[in-house]
């Protein structure tokens, strides 16, 4: 059996880029109250049904809830899920200097307890001190 070409890189990340693209506006699409069959699916996302399946089950491989409503015959998300928010993204130099920061705090709280102790030895060699 002869080998594929091998597709270039460009080719590859086109079809990767518009695939997520796909999934995502599916995902918009299932989070909306509108009704959408497999139909009217594949027509908002301009392709065939069984791509439609396809990303259904890349959704469900993301852990996205959906399911048929049969009443309405339409794809929806179940009720209460929620996607998390997209916050900031943190550089690396970012989250270091957070680090940084919480260890002195740590090592700040670690002074202060380890002066509390040795006072709180003292008082007890002072009271031992004074009971002989």
């Amino acid at each position: 059996m002869p080998q594929k070409k091998a597709r270039p890189d460009c080719d590859r990340r086109a079809r990767q880029s518009e695939r997520l693209g796909r999934l995502l506006h599916l995902l918009r699409l299932l989070a909306s109250r509108g009704r959408y069959g497999i139909a009217e699916l594949s027509a908002e996302l301009e392709c065939s049904s069984r791509t439609v399946y396809r990303l259904l089950d890349a959704l469900t491989s993301c852990g996205i809830p959906w399911y048929l409503d049969r009443k309405l015959d339409s794809y929806r998300i179940r009720d209460g899920f929620k996607l998390g928010a997209l916050g900031e993204v943190k550089t690396k130099s970012e989250q270091q200097k957070e680090l940084l920061e919480k260890l002195e705090q740590l090592a700040d709280e670690g002074r202060k307890l380890a002066e509390t102790l040795n006072n709180f030895l003292v008082e007890i060699e002072n009271l031992r001190g004074s009971a002989k």
